[in-house]
């Protein structure tokens, strides 16, 4: 429970560090776009496209005949992210595609944050758990500590299966070119 806890306390952090990072754009939220204008533009594009082909035409929304007309355009392998789109669906209702566009960057940023924060515990919990291992193999003489002659009953049959396994592979290798000669 704690856990949970901590990362609810880590992602409402990198949602307030995302909003004060965007604190310069919130007069002009509606109105400008994060980023520079060919990258914010393309992305503002693909959210209306999406909207507009499954809301408005009821069509794929991964085709266009609105890009390289009369060839058409297959969007499928477009760097275009389609849970950004469908959840720009739900958001263009309550606000303009801009603000949407905004708001989805801002949870983007919030998100990466949060993310990296779960995979850096999450590694933190190997590292301890390898260091406690480490410990315990020191403490155990049967474990395999890296030692010669310190080898447990199961790592010595592993090695000898391994040992037996290499011989009859080169065995049965050396046959094979013997008779494809």
């Amino acid at each position: 429970m704690i856990r949970f806890f901590s990362a609810l306390a880590a992602l409402a952090a990198y949602a307030v560090l995302a909003l004060l990072y965007l604190s310069p754009l919130a007069p002009k939220w509606n109105t400008h776009a994060i980023g520079f204008e060919a990258d914010a533009s393309t992305w503002l594009w693909h959210l209306w496209h999406l909207r507009h082909s499954l809301v408005d035409l009821g069509v794929n929304p991964l085709w266009t005949d609105f890009q390289y007309w009369p060839c058409c355009a297959n969007l499928l392998l477009s760097h275009f992210g389609l849970p950004y789109g469908l959840l720009g669906i739900a958001l263009h209702k309550a606000m303009n595609l801009t603000s949407t566009y905004n708001a989805l960057m801002l949870g983007n940023i919030a998100f990466g944050g949060f993310f990296a924060f779960l995979m850096v515990r999450a590694s933190g919990a190997r590292l301890s758990r390898s260091r406690e291992g480490r410990k315990r193999a020191r403490r155990d003489p049967r474990s395999h500590t890296g030692r010669p002659g310190r080898c447990s009953a199961a790592r010595a049959r592993q090695s000898a299966l391994g040992a037996c396994l290499r011989r009859e592979g080169a065995r049965g290798l050396r046959a094979h070119r013997r008779t494809d000669q």
